[in-house]
């Protein structure tokens, strides 16, 4: 019993010796990975595309959706407050605006650019990618515009 005892020992601590010697292993790839950008290591690419549905799909999301064009230090963009187009570094007010106090910035509405809604009591402008023979804003004013028509016959005096 004595012989089997001992080759079960010498077993359990040759195992013992391989799993710290594989944990050494492990120390230093993990050492080497960080010294060299774990990046490397795996064949991580940053740039490469690996999602086409996102790129080539519907809108994620999570893209800005002011539209602009790069300048040569910012982008240009409409100012929210006088809707003058400006070349920002993030700023959403042009520095005309930005002069204003942010109580008077915040309280401007942009002057209006493009045709207004056809429809009674739309104040609404018509979005810039509709037809170019659209009359309203939304299909809810074009409603609004046939009741109002459909009965004005009936009573002139009725808004619509």
């Amino acid at each position: 019993m004595t012989e089997r005892t001992d080759k079960i020992a010498r077993q359990i601590l040759d195992d013992r010796a391989k799993q710290a010697d594989r944990q050494q292993e492990r120390l230093q790839e993990r050492q080497h990975d960080r010294a060299s950008g774990w990046a490397h290591s795996i064949g991580f690419d940053p740039y490469q595309v690996t999602n086409w549905k996102t790129i080539a799909g519907p809108d994620p999301g999570y893209l800005p959706k002011t539209p602009m064009r790069q300048g040569a230090v910012g982008f240009y963009i409409n100012c929210k407050g006088c809707n003058a187009t400006f070349e920002s570094k993030g700023w959403a007010y042009c520095p005309k605006c930005m002069e204003l106090p942010a109580e008077e910035r915040h309280a401007l509405k942009p002057a209006v650019v493009g045709r207004m809604c056809q429809a009674p009591r739309c104040e609404n402008p018509i979005p810039r990618n509709a037809r170019a023979d659209a009359k309203y804003c939304s299909g809810a004013c074009q409603s609004r515009a046939a009741r109002a028509a459909k009965n004005d016959g009936d009573n002139p005096d009725r808004l619509g």
